[in-house]
């Protein structure tokens, strides 16, 4: 059984990617920005929580989601800007140890200052968690909380529809748990990307 109102948000913590170029209609206008505010409710029934083989004796519980989110986007000359925040909150009829609050933001931009420079930029924030069962570590008394944080960047050079083109990428991930230490600082990651690519039309 489910009900939701609103505007239904994406998957996760409810915040949509931003596109500016098939933008819904309905935005709130906020000086050179447009807001698009969103919230999401829904009632599950999930009949085994912690995903364990029905020999182990399963749990069910009935699950509350509530998932707020806004973005703006905005616009000047070619340049496209947008952010965005939103939250997943659960709230589980019986186990109180599962509920959870998770958080996401991010911003963005595609910039292009001349014909024949284009620039991306990408940073994301998320403090979400795992829900118990869901990973292989060993059983704890709450779900195992992360935080992750995210940058990516990339350049290219070159006119569209000219014969060559070349890119390049950087960006880094970084990702830690912050409590059931014991068991969860072996999934703790930290990444860097750098890379190039060019392109020649045949």
């Amino acid at each position: 059984m489910s009900a939701v109102s609103g505007a239904q948000a994406a998957e996760g913590t409810g915040i949509p990617t931003p596109k500016s170029s098939s933008s819904p209609a309905g935005g709130i206008p906020m000086g050179p920005l447009t807001a698009y505010p969103s919230v999401s409710y829904e009632v599950q029934r999930n009949s085994n929580i912690y995903l364990r083989a029905p020999s182990s004796g399963v749990t069910s519980d009935t699950i509350h989601n509530l998932k707020p989110a806004v973005r703006l986007e905005g616009k000047s000359g070619a340049s496209e800007f947008g952010a965005g925040v939103g939250a997943d909150f659960g709230r589980y009829g019986d186990s109180k140890d599962d509920n959870y609050d998770n958080y996401n933001a991010y911003a963005s931009a595609s910039l292009n200052p001349e014909a024949r420079i284009r620039i991306k930029l990408k940073a994301d924030y998320m403090d979400s968690h795992d829900p118990r069962g869901s990973t292989n570590d060993p059983s704890t008394a709450t779900p195992s909380r992360s935080r992750q944080e995210t940058l990516n960047g990339v350049f290219r050079f070159g006119a569209q529809g000219a014969q060559g083109n070349f890119e390049l990428e950087a960006g880094s991930m970084s990702k830690k748990y912050y409590n059931n230490r014991a068991t969860t600082f072996v999934n703790d990651r930290e990444e860097m990307v750098l890379g190039g690519t060019f392109y020649w039309r045949v």
